[in-house]
């Protein structure tokens, strides 16, 4: 109960709230943020069942786009961005 609470508040006592994290997600799951706000998040998501389970989908997700095949766009379209 008091989760919700302090996620519909503002930011927790770690000093980030779920749109705070949510907005450093794609940078935290690169390890483009930092130390300070790594370790801000890593409490956050601890704290945050809501989080946690986006932070969770999230890294799934791109790990599947990565582990995509890549493909060449085709030679027409190539050209139309090279003009």
């Amino acid at each position: 109960m008091f989760g919700n609470l302090k996620r519909l508040v503002g930011p927790n006592q770690e000093g980030l709230d779920c749109q705070d994290a949510r907005k450093l997600s794609s940078d935290y799951l690169e390890e483009a943020v930092t130390e300070g706000n790594a370790a801000k998040i890593r409490r956050h998501i601890e704290m945050c069942k809501a989080c946690a389970a986006f932070f969770a989908t999230l890294k799934a997700t791109l790990h599947l786009i990565r582990s995509l095949p890549s493909r060449q766009a085709p030679e027409s379209l190539r050209k139309r961005f090279n003009q």
